[in-house]
């Protein structure tokens, strides 16, 4: 099996639990392979002839002879309380795999950096998150857990068949060892065309996705013929690698009953074949011998296929470990929790991305700077820690950020910018940090409200996931809003008054007159929205009664 590595890293977590599915897999293939030895027992018992084993027990001095039809009904209940304990232990494993995975996933695009995240993406993450899971399932389900059984279930057989007649034994093993040569070779071939066929699928969904994000671009320019023909081109190559996939699966699963069954000829002929030359062949080991050959059958279909399960997972996991590997952001030196900066320096040189930019911000201080829309994206990602700075280009308090850790750089701002937009499932989740500062957000929203005439349609339940139930102001509100739910020593607010109308920006600036001494607020904008929001500003003096900061 091929790239395994985070299969095994969940294994060595979970090695009680591991152990104990792969003894109630041994043990559901002893239990499969008693049946049929009982079932045979009983047919003789019911025929009334003397069975193998009751001529064993007779040998041995023994003349007791159990009710072979009672432990055959015994047997049977027995089995169906065990085949539900396996398989509900099994799918319990199962689950805490897939949250293994799921968790470490999620918490892998969390810690990862801005500048992968955005050449991955969110579509490669839900790949990732949906179907490569579901095949690393199957490959420990299958590949692992139903491999061992089936293994072991054909081990245990082929040692009862020997038990059962040594010579018959013998020659299916032989014969089975070579169907499983040739079968070998089918699924070589399986494997190669899925892999083709899976990398020709990936590669239409990136087509696609691409496309329908510029649907626009396609409908104004009158392309939707010439995408047509290039989709069909596409999905026609898929087509003809299906069809030579199907072809092979359809002969592989067509061969394995054929050999099955022609084993099972082969058992009758040798024994019609003794039984003229006089060799006599215990009815009950015939009998038994022919139900071990047909409870075996859907065991060599699946083991026989393997190889398909093995190459799928392998290659789910091995996308799925390349995506945990991506660099994560810098870890630095976490300063103490309380820290609080009182100076921000910026000293960038000059840049392919910027021009030369220097400025410094204090603890209770406003400044103005007037950027295009590129620079000030960038100087806010700097800020943020979603990209690291030039060397020495930015310090807290003479410390340079790229030695700290971007939690402690974080804890620092305080942002009203669109590189942040809400998220959330309601208003109340978009502008609280926690559950436990959820109802200091809701009461803050209802005094809002009442200041702020825009937000008077919206209540906390108000979804934000369609952006249509929500007006640009109203969303630019709720940014300040959740800034304002925050208490750390530095605001910055690009092109956070676009929209907005005279009377709330002369609020809104009142509000953040009340934080002055305590916070050091950086104004970003281009010249054009600066002179915009000059005729708009005013400073009259609001006060909430609960715009204390948490």
């Amino acid at each position: 099996m091929q790239n395994s590595g985070l299969l095994r890293q969940f294994l060595d977590t979970q090695r009680r639990a591991f152990r104990l599915v792969l003894s109630l897999e041994l043990l559901g293939s002893i239990l499969t392979l008693l049946l049929p030895l009982l079932v045979a027992q009983a047919f003789a018992e019911v025929f009334e002839f003397q069975s193998m084993r009751g001529r064993l027990l007779q040998k041995m001095g023994l003349n007791f002879q159990p009710n072979f039809l009672l432990l055959l009904g015994l047997a049977i209940l027995a089995k169906l309380g065990f085949d539900y304990y396996r398989r509900y232990i099994k799918g319990l494993f199962m689950e805490r795999f897939l949250t293994w995975l799921r968790q470490k996933l999620f918490t892998q695009h969390l810690r990862m950096q801005v500048q992968e995240y955005e050449k991955t993406g969110t579509s490669k993450y839900l790949m990732r998150f949906s179907g490569d899971l579901g095949s690393a399932q199957q490959l420990l389900n299958k590949g692992v857990f139903q491999f061992f059984a089936d293994a072991s279930l054909l081990v245990l057989g082929a040692l009862l068949l020997l038990w059962l007649n040594v010579q018959l034994g013998g020659l299916i093993l032989v014969l089975s060892l070579l169907a499983a040569w040739a079968v070998m070779g089918f699924n070589r071939r399986i494997e190669r065309l899925e892999e083709q066929r899976r990398d020709r699928k990936s590669g239409l969904l990136s087509f696609v996705n691409q496309r329908l994000s510029n649907i626009l671009s396609i409908k104004a320019l009158n392309r939707e013929t010439p995408e047509q023909h290039l989709f069909a081109k596409r999905t026609q190559k898929i087509q003809e690698l299906g069809d030579q996939y199907q072809q092979q699966v359809a002969l592989l699963n067509a061969l394995i009953p054929f050999f099955i069954y022609s084993l099972l000829l082969l058992v009758l002929g040798a024994v019609y074949v003794w039984k003229k030359q006089g060799v006599i062949f215990p009815q009950d080991a015939l009998f038994a011998l022919i139900l071990v050959l047909l409870t075996l059958k859907p065991v060599l279909n699946r083991v026989m296929q393997i190889g398909v399960v093995w190459k799928k997972g392998g290659i789910s996991l091995r996308k799925i470990d390349v995506l945990l590997s991506k660099p994560l952001e810098p870890a630095g030196a976490d300063r103490e929790r309380d820290w609080k900066a009182t100076r921000v320096e910026v000293d960038l040189p000059e840049t392919t991305k910027h021009p030369a930019l220097q400025f410094q911000l204090q603890k209770g201080t406003e400044l103005h700077l007037e950027l295009n829309e590129s620079v000030q994206s960038i100087l806010v990602k700097y800020l943020a820690a979603l990209e690291l700075p030039p060397e020495n280009s930015i310090q807290l308090d003479g410390v340079a950020v790229e030695t700290l850790s971007p939690k402690s750089i974080r804890r620092q701002f305080t942002f009203v910018s669109p590189l942040f937009p809400l998220y959330g499932k309601n208003v109340l989740e978009a502008i609280a940090y926690s559950r436990k500062h959820q109802a200091k957000a809701a009461a803050m929203l209802a005094e809002w409200q009442v200041l702020f005439p825009e937000l008077s349609t919206i209540q906390v339940e108000t979804p934000v996931t369609e952006r249509t139930l929500l007006t640009s102001a109203q969303v630019q509100l709720l940014q300040w809003l959740r800034a304002f739910l925050t208490n750390k020593p530095f605001w910055i607010l690009q092109d956070a008054f676009r929209g907005l109308s005279c009377t709330t920006c002369q609020q809104l600036q009142g509000l953040l007159a009340q934080k002055k001494g305590k916070t050091g607020v950086l104004f970003l904008a281009d010249q054009q929205q600066f002179e915009e929001n000059e005729k708009k500003m005013g400073t009259p003096q609001v006060t909430l009664s609960s715009s204390t900061d948490m």
